[in-house]
């Protein structure tokens, strides 16, 4: 339980009353100051006069040495408020009438005397209109500085009201503030208590109410995002640690079962010799034999799945291996399914149990000619990437640095969420009965995990599938360090951006990397949206949208509708799938053909996304 001094909104309001009465109080001293001024000017004024009409009469008494007209004049002098003292002295300078003014000297007159106290003493020769020379003087000693008891009233009375209003702004500043402030925050506090950091589903904070544009909803937001990506990676840790665990329990059963499918061999061999006269018997021996021999290479694969050594591996060119491949590949699909590689340019090489990646490419290219019963294509590419933090935080499996990808994408019926989530699982497959084992997966993922490398499938209904692997680049020499390091300066720009992405997640990690280099961003989460968004702003430069989405309207009929709309409008495309595929799909539509040769990949790094949007800014689109 908080106390109520240490609560934010009582914390902020004596703050703000502090602030008001330090500058009530400084604010008076200023009037007062001012007032006093104003005083000594008008005391100044006034003694001239006072002089100019004293001096005659003085002088008379002067003249006629009568003290009892000289104490009639001093009286009417000294009863002038600034005035302390004043005298007349005749010609031979004796005293005629001397009066000073009596002082109630208090702690504040004292401090106002010493701050304010202004002494002045006036000498005037008094002269007689019918004598020729001074016959006296008459002394008056003043203080300009003297501050009058209604000035001084004035200063406490402005003081007092300042106070008051003050107390009265304290109560309102703390209903206010523990209105707009701290209730909301407490809410927030509660619902963030309530939150299962373990739970198995994603969680979101809702925004307190009359909140959603302000700095609490941005701090929601904010809150939401970590949710998500702490969401997005303890689903990946999960997924890692069962198939880690499947890995332990289909190795322990694979060992387990060829031992029994040793001794079941060895016996069916044995019985083979002994009635090798009878045909039917051994007809019955062959058939246990085969399936014998199914059952061994399944629970090698099984084997293959879950063990951690490479085996012999050697640096390997992996443009070599795939352009060998090329031709066993093509000879495994249906006629109707059209094969194409595009290698790279100087692709780095890798460390890896050549003999496994064979395997891995011809089970990817039969899983694709499966899914494309209809005819399609098949494309296989290579390239270099850069790892970066923001992928390995996402992926904590692998490390940052350099690794070549393989991608294979097809044009197939492509793969829900829900089997996705599956894919790589032992014995999870979606081909009839007998036509799978459904290991061909869970051995891909095995090598990539062998091979310290990362593996990615991404996939749409209806669309296709593409599925990425992802291996560390291989060095020399095993002690030369590994350069890890990007470029120390990513292409920057000020340019406004229009983000399009059904997914908030990445979305957040557009905007993040973009406003990071210098662009000012504008986000929306479909098509649509994005276009009421250019025809309400007409200050973007670029299109930044993802292909797949929701709501009737692809990232090319977005880029056609825009580019309609804006003929200059510079546009770039993202997406799962591989540029070569994407090309085939549109290989009549000259412009959107030219948006798909310049796509960026997804999952990309903030380098690739910087150079990629500086290009299409600085180049254009050329269609």
């Amino acid at each position: 339980m908080i106390s109520v001094t240490k609560k934010l909104s009582v914390q902020l309001a004596r703050f703000a009353v502090g602030v008001a009465v330090i500058l009530g109080i400084v604010f008076s001293l200023g009037k007062l100051v001012l007032d006093v001024r104003d005083q000594k000017t008008q005391s100044k004024k006034s003694i001239t006069q006072i002089l100019n009409t004293v001096s005659p009469l003085a002088s008379q008494v002067a003249y006629e040495l009568n003290t009892y007209s000289a104490e009639e004049v001093i009286s009417g002098v000294i009863a002038y408020p600034t005035i302390l003292s004043a005298e007349i002295l005749g010609d031979k300078n004796q005293v005629l009438a001397k009066k000073h003014v009596p002082t109630n000297h208090t702690a504040l007159s004292n401090l106002l005397d010493w701050s304010f106290s202004d002494l002045k003493t006036f000498q005037v020769a008094l002269m007689h209109e019918n004598y020729g020379q001074p016959v006296g003087l008459l002394n008056i000693e003043i203080d300009t500085g003297q501050i009058s008891d209604q000035v001084i009233y004035r200063f406490f009375t402005n003081l007092i009201f300042g106070i008051l209003r003050n107390v009265a702004l304290a109560i309102v500043l703390l209903y206010f503030f523990q209105k707009i402030l701290t209730k909301p925050i407490l809410t927030l506090s509660k619902e963030l208590s309530l939150l299962e950091l373990t739970s198995d589903k994603a969680q979101v904070v809702n925004k307190p109410e009359q909140h959603e544009q302000d700095e609490l909803g941005e701090l929601v937001d904010s809150i939401n995002n970590h949710l998500n990506a702490n969401f997005e990676i303890g689903q990946r840790l999960r997924q890692l640690q069962k198939m880690e665990a499947i890995g332990h329990l289909a190795g322990g059963i694979a060992h387990d079962f060829n031992n029994i499918l040793g001794i079941v061999m060895c016996n069916l061999e044995l019985i083979e010799r002994r009635v090798i006269q009878d045909k039917t018997t051994s007809s019955y021996v062959k058939e246990a034999l085969n399936g014998v021999n199914r059952g061994t290479d399944i629970l090698q694969k099984l084997l293959n799945y879950s063990r951690v050594d490479t085996g012999k591996e050697t640096i390997v060119s992996v443009n070599e291996l795939v352009e060998r491949m090329g031709g066993l590949i093509s000879k495994s699909l249906v006629e109707s399914v059209k094969s194409e590689i595009h290698l790279g340019k100087n692709i780095w090489p890798v460390k890896i149990n050549s003999g496994d990646l064979q395997d891995v490419l011809l089970n990817l290219s039969i899983n694709a000619n499966d899914a494309m019963a209809n005819g399609g294509n098949l494309i296989m590419e290579t390239s270099n990437m850069f790892l970066d933090e923001s992928y390995v935080r996402l992926n904590p499996q692998v490390e940052v640095g350099d690794y070549v990808t393989i991608s294979i994408s097809d044009t197939g019926t492509g793969m829900s969420h829900e089997i996705l989530e599956k894919a790589l699982e032992p014995f999870f497959t979606t081909k009839e009965e007998g036509k799978g084992t459904g290991l061909g997966l869970s051995m891909v993922y095995g090598f990539v995990r062998r091979s310290r490398g990362s593996l990615k499938i991404y996939s749409e209904v209806g669309e296709g599938t593409t599925v990425r692997i992802y291996l560390p680049r291989a060095y020399e020499s095993e002690t030369v360090e590994k350069d890890i390091a990007v470029e120390s300066f990513l292409p920057c720009g000020d340019e406004t951006i229009l983000i399009v992405d059904d997914e908030k997640a990445l979305i957040k990690l557009a905007t993040t990397n973009l406003e990071a280099l210098g662009y000012r961003t504008i986000t929306a989460e479909n098509g649509k949206h994005a276009l009421r968004l250019l025809d309400e702003h007409d200050d973007i430069d670029l299109l930044f949208s993802d292909i797949i989405m929701p709501g009737g309207m692809d990232g090319y009929q977005l880029a056609l509708a825009a580019h309609k709309m804006h003929p200059s409008l510079k546009i770039l495309l993202t997406t799962g799938f591989t540029k070569k595929r994407e090309e085939y799909i549109n290989g009549e539509k000259k412009y959107l053909t030219e948006l798909a040769s310049n796509l960026v990949d997804k999952p990309y790094s903030q380098a690739d996304l910087a150079q990629a949007i500086r290009k299409v800014l600085d180049e254009g689109n050329k269609a």
